[in-house]
């Protein structure tokens, strides 16, 4: 069951992420609403939510990272980071996402966002604010029975 009602949220973020409404609006119902958190209607049916993610889906940085998910009865909740371009340029706001599901369909949905932070300024090849590093560091042998001391590992944040 949680597989059926999870279904239509991940599908939609999938053509959220890929910016591509045809594939986002056919999991949302005809009849859906759209909420800011707790009550504000900011969409009242399915072509409203269109029009409104047609011009949001122009936005060259939008990603919406899932950070969690769950289900309970027939409503999932999403946690997520989305990455927008806002007036005053790339960002990130971290949004709760509350997705009502009715026969294989977002019914209604809530969206809570918190205050958006700023992402610094992508760097180009042709940016030269940093000079190029010059020092030069030694490599690690490939031994694997080293005991010169911790090896170090990379951790994914």
């Amino acid at each position: 069951m949680n597989d059926e009602v999870e279904h239509p949220v991940r599908k939609q973020l999938e053509a959220y992420n890929a910016r591509d409404i045809e594939a986002f609006m056919p999991w949302w119902a005809e009849d859906c609403q759209y909420f800011a958190f707790p009550s504000t209607l900011l969409a009242a049916n399915a072509a409203e939510i269109r029009a409104r993610h047609v011009e949001r889906f122009k936005e060259p940085d939008l990603h919406g990272k899932l950070l969690s998910r769950i289900v309970v009865g027939n409503v999932v909740v999403d946690h997520e980071t989305v990455t927008r371009t806002f007036p005053e340029g790339r960002g990130e706001v971290d949004v709760i996402c509350i997705y009502e599901i009715e026969d294989g369909k977002i019914a209604k949905a809530w969206f809570k966002m918190d205050e958006p932070r700023m992402c610094a300024p992508r760097l180009t090849s042709t940016d030269n604010r940093f000079p190029p590093r010059t020092e030069s560091f030694p490599r690690a042998g490939p031994s694997s029975n080293s005991s010169s001391g911790p090896r170090s590992t990379a951790t994914r944040i």
